[in-house]
């Protein structure tokens, strides 16, 4: 998983996932983790397999959702309990 330290000392997420892809080549599924939706433009364009939306709100992990359309799996982390799940699942 890449998360921001990863991606600040890469120089960028672009370079992260280079990186990640070079170390391990397409042995392992390279996963991004976001907090906003201005990160998850970015990732969007260096084209991890997985990304994870973390501590969204409801209405950010919709807009999230609709950003990937599908395109790769989507991870939500953060203020997930038994009294958000159904709401989350339902993004």
């Amino acid at each position: 998983m890449i998360k921001d330290n990863h991606i600040a000392v890469a120089g960028g997420v672009r370079e992260a996932i280079d990186a990640a892809r070079a170390f391990a080549g397409h042995l392992i599924k390279i996963e991004v983790e976001v907090d906003t939706l201005k990160q998850l433009e970015e990732v969007l364009l260096a084209g991890p397999d997985v990304v994870m939306l973390d501590n969204m709100n409801l209405d950010e992990l919709r807009q999230g959702v609709e950003m990937v359309n599908g395109r790769m799996p989507i991870e939500a982390s953060g203020n997930v309990n038994l009294d958000t799940i159904k709401d989350i699942a339902e993004t």
